[in-house]
């Protein structure tokens, strides 16, 4: 089936199912989550988007954009994260404002690879979007490593072990 992707609902189906969403978990290693500031990571106005890094300051406050002598964090994907808060609304990947979610400090996770990459490169955060970056231009080092290779806008897999 195809045709136009109207209001973000589905218009295609593809003959093999991808191999991951971007900030989905891969692997069975330990998931280690971000020591929380008092209560909790909360998401901020505008919320958070899945597969992609957010900073947590001492204060306890988030956001996704690139934060001096922050702890920064990975978004995966998770159950209590994404809600469709309007009847027939269409997926999304982001955790809306006001929710409490999960950073992760250690965690191997799919992550878009927007200009392509070769196992063992750094990962970076785009200091504006936080979104996984591989150049170090407007971008911060992680402890993330590319733990696969990709090709530009393809699924990379990240990892900190």
């Amino acid at each position: 089936m195809s045709g136009p992707n109207i209001n973000g609902f589905q218009a295609t189906v593809n003959n093999a199912l991808p191999v991951a969403v971007a900030g989905d978990v891969r692997g069975n290693s330990l998931k280690i989550p971000l020591a929380s500031p008092t209560g909790g990571v909360i998401s901020p106005v505008g919320g958070l988007t899945t597969g992609a890094f957010a900073c947590v300051d001492s204060a306890g406050v988030v956001t996704q954009g690139y934060v001096a002598a922050a702890q920064i964090g990975f978004l995966a994907r998770s159950q209590g994260n994404g809600v469709n808060t309007g009847f027939l609304s269409p997926a999304s990947v982001e955790v809306n404002a006001g929710f409490i979610t999960t950073l992760y400090t250690r965690v191997d996770a799919w992550a878009l690879c927007p200009e392509g990459c070769v196992a063992g490169a750094t990962v970076y955060m785009n200091n504006t979007t936080g979104l996984p970056t591989m150049s170090s231009s407007g971008a911060t080092a992680t402890n993330w490593k590319s733990a696969t290779n990709a090709a530009a806008g393809e699924l990379m897999g990240i990892s900190t072990y």
